[in-house]
């Protein structure tokens, strides 16, 4: 296959030449492996996880979990299908993920468990929690006896 130098890309021609040799399984394993792509950040209040995960379709596709310092993500992916017909569809390629997937963070801070709230819009869960507040010890008032 000639290619013209301006459409040149060493990354797509690799691609290209691993599905071609080893077939797509792997690129979807990858995500089965990984899990879906994060972002941590934390505010002066909250630590937010953003997470992509393009195709779920209602809010029992995905279970959330934090303790302490950990946030787990699990949930499925379902293949979405289109038109009255699609049971007879013959895929050509399928890049996109679908399945079950689960990801495992560990958090920049102790977050407060109940604080946890999450949306999903076009494809992102957010997941925002208030930080825990740091132990300040206690103060111990000394009997004094005379």
């Amino acid at each position: 296959m000639l290619i013209h130098p301006q459409n040149f890309n060493p990354m797509n021609q690799f691609r290209q030449g691993l599905e071609n040799d080893l077939g797509q399984q792997p690129f979807t394993d990858y995500f089965h492996r990984t899990g879906p792509l994060v972002d941590i950040y934390e505010t002066m209040d909250e630590v937010v996880v953003s997470c992509e995960i393009p195709g779920l379709q209602k809010k029992d596709d995905v279970e959330i979990q934090v303790t302490d310092r950990q946030l787990l993500i699990h949930g499925i992916i379902q293949r979405a299908s289109t038109g009255s017909g699609s049971q007879d569809n013959r895929y050509h390629r399928t890049e996109r993920y679908f399945g079950q997937f689960q990801r495992e963070v560990t958090l920049p801070d102790k977050v407060v468990e109940e604080s946890a709230k999450a949306s999903y819009k076009n494809g992102v869960l957010e997941i925002h929690m208030k930080k825990a507040q740091p132990h300040q010890g206690r103060k111990i008032e000394v009997d004094f006896q005379h």
